[in-house]
């Protein structure tokens, strides 16, 4: 079997006129789940409590409604409601969205990062699209060694 899977929500009720039925995503950026991905999951807090942010205070909601295309006869297509959590914010209360790259197998100082996927590039620009006042780090994390390695804000166009 596969280990993708997107948490979503098909609603059967049809709007008095006759709209196409909406879809819920509750993750809007499917991934794998491997320890390696729990390892990034479990390491969200850490990192931000060591950027100076905080974890502390109440879960924010955010529901941004999307309709894709139209039907034939001109009509709002499909609607998806996608709901994300803010857990995480900086000191200026900003919430931030981390993106946590777990480096392995380092080795030597001058050995090379791990390169950035097209997937964690679509993870930027859907945390991006979908908050568009939330800050988005991409953090490197060396697990053996236990330390933060980089840390840098991307925007939409990265």
């Amino acid at each position: 079997g596969s280990r993708w899977k997107i948490p979503a929500v098909v609603t059967g009720v049809r709007s008095r006129n006759n709209a196409p039925p909406s879809c819920i995503l509750e993750d809007p950026v499917p991934r794998a789940m491997n320890p390696r991905a729990c390892m990034e999951v479990g390491l969200a807090g850490p990192v931000l409590a060591a950027l100076g942010g905080t974890a502390a205070g109440p879960v924010q909601q955010v529901y941004v409604l999307l309709t894709l295309g139209t039907d034939r006869r001109g009509q709002p297509g499909q609607q998806i409601l996608v709901r994300t959590a803010n857990a995480l914010y900086d000191g200026a209360g900003r919430p931030v969205r981390p993106r946590i790259k777990t480096e392995y197998f380092r080795g030597p100082p001058t050995r090379a990062l791990e390169a950035h996927t097209d997937a964690d590039r679509v993870a930027w620009l859907a945390d991006h699209l979908l908050q568009p006042s939330a800050r988005v780090l991409s953090c490197r994390v060396d697990v053996p060694a236990g330390t933060l390695l980089r840390v840098e804000e991307r925007g939409a166009a990265d």
